[in-house]
């Protein structure tokens, strides 16, 4: 992996996505990653979306982190997670940012959240329903199948 590489956090169930995405996965080292795409803002996007987020876990909340999606680096001994992730205002208190880079984190994240309830709110209204909307989100607005 090069310096100008993004190590990401994919979930088993957007591997496709992340290989339609230009991401690449490590074998020996286990993890997926993303050499700079500067001049391609979606797969930038991808890149930042899924990006690690290490975190400084106490061994007496470490359970707490993995029911929330935490995950856990044996080879680093560190835990992670990733920008997306849902739960993600529960770990920044783990985060070893820095107080500006975790508000601008969590600012990023609430647009999207913002942005992703407002196209939900359309969606029920046109007759959708709630177990329909995640994969229909996924597929038309995300583009993962």
């Amino acid at each position: 992996m090069t310096s100008s590489s993004y190590v990401l956090v994919i979930p088993y169930e957007l591997k496709e996505a992340a290989k339609d995405n230009k991401c690449q996965w490590d074998k020996e080292n286990k993890y997926w990653y993303m050499k700079s795409h500067n001049d391609d803002h979606e797969l930038m996007k991808f890149a930042d979306d899924y990006s690690r987020v290490n975190l400084n876990v106490p061994f007496d909340q470490k359970d707490i982190v993995k029911q929330n999606g935490g995950m856990w680096d044996m080879k680093q001994k560190i835990w992670y997670t990733y920008k997306c992730n849902a739960k993600l205002q529960n770990f920044m208190k783990f985060s070893d940012k820095n107080e500006t880079e975790k508000e601008k984190i969590l600012e990023k994240k609430k647009v999207k959240d913002k942005e992703k309830n407002k196209i939900k709110k359309e969606f029920l209204t046109n007759g959708g329903t709630e177990e329909e909307f995640g994969p229909w989100y996924s597929v038309n607005i995300l583009g993962h199948e």
